[in-house]
């Protein structure tokens, strides 16, 4: 199933989590292709060009990209270890140090809201990125619901539960909504980091619903 389709399908973040992370696990678990046993032998001009290669002193260079993956597959493993109460904080650490190549604005306002509460994160983050925003986005609050940034700010980049949006504060939504177009744009986009940045998106919204069920009792 997509997982985009597997969100819109769901109207709690509780079972948007449970869907969303069997739908990791499972393409965690695809076993690797065996190699194929009728390869073609490599030709003998290649091979003795390899053997020279391999007697000269090699320099390894890893590039700015390649820490980032590197980053956000540590980062993702450890925060699914991790009961869900503990997720946000340690998502928007990784957002903070897993990668260089991330703007210093938002690194320094994850790193910063990581180890703030509730009421200051959500303000923090918004503060960091309220510029970036489309201008289709609403002027709000940071801890406004999410839903108030208005459709036109998310619906052609999400396929996310109108529910889901309106557990949330405006101010981690709109964080997510700034922080995974740069990923895109700087072609840091994969598996790993749409993996934390679920995870805080998510337990962002189960804490959004306690505060409410709290609130009406």
């Amino acid at each position: 199933m997509d997982l985009a389709r597997a969100l819109s399908l769901c109207t709690r973040p509780t079972l948007v989590l449970l869907t969303v992370l069997s739908f990791l696990g499972c393409q965690q678990q695809q076993p690797s292709k065996a190699p194929h046993r009728d390869a073609e032998p490599v030709h003998s001009a290649q091979m003795q060009k390899t053997a020279v290669v391999k007697n000269e002193p090699q320099t390894k260079l890893v590039s700015t990209s390649s820490v980032c993956a590197a980053g956000f597959d540590e980062a993702a493993s450890h925060i699914e270890n991790q009961l869900f109460p503990l997720r946000i904080p340690s998502c928007l650490k990784a957002i903070g140090t897993a990668c260089p190549l991330l703007s210093e604005a938002v690194r320094i306002a994850a790193s910063s809201a990581a180890a703030q509460n509730s009421e200051l994160r959500s303000q923090t983050l918004y503060e960091a990125v309220k510029r970036r925003l489309s201008p289709d986005c609403n002027v709000v609050k940071a801890h406004d619901s999410a839903e108030k940034l208005g459709e036109n700010c998310y619906e052609r980049r999400h396929d996310l539960s109108s529910r889901l949006i309106a557990d949330m504060d405006a101010g981690i939504f709109a964080f997510y909504l700034v922080v995974e177009e740069e990923l895109k744009t700087k072609k840091l986009y994969d598996k790993n980091s749409r993996r934390i940045l679920l995870n805080l998106l998510l337990t962002s919204a189960m804490e959004g619903e306690k505060k409410k069920r709290k609130k009406r009792r």
